[in-house]
């Protein structure tokens, strides 16, 4: 009975460690994923037309206001005169705080994500944000 309590204080002990990490000290990209990961996840579920998967990797704020219809047109527009976007891969941007950028290369260019971290997590911040870096 010692060895399971022993065990379980353990446990309880590495996951406060981890607590203390992410939350206390504002881990950004040891112990959870880097914004560049979030943003990569969110650009494939838009270039594969998943939605409701996108959803979720939405900040709260902007979650409220967004369904699937709406992430379905901003596809729309990124990939308008440009063409598909997978495959997607993202790359380091910018962080300052609880904010970052983003950017994720397609084969078709740059698009820029803003992000802000939320609940320990990055969120995109909105889709005002996601724009193509540059010239076609």
């Amino acid at each position: 009975m010692k060895a399971v309590a022993a065990n379980l204080a353990l446990i309880l002990g590495c996951l406060g460690l981890i607590a203390l990490a992410v939350f206390g000290l504002g881990d950004t990209s040891v112990l959870v994923p880097p914004p560049e990961a979030a943003a990569e996840s969110f650009l494939h579920q838009l270039a594969t037309h998943r939605y409701a998967r996108a959803l979720p990797l939405l900040e709260e704020g902007t979650r409220t206001r967004v369904d699937a219809s709406v992430l379905r047109r901003a596809t729309e527009q990124l990939e308008g005169g440009r063409g598909r976007l997978d495959p997607v891969h993202g790359e380091p941007g910018v962080v300052v705080g609880s904010e970052a950028t983003a950017r994720v290369t397609t084969p078709r260019g740059e698009v820029r994500v803003r992000l802000v971290r939320q609940h320990g997590l990055w969120r995109i911040k909105d889709l005002e944000g996601l724009r193509w870096s540059g010239a076609p």
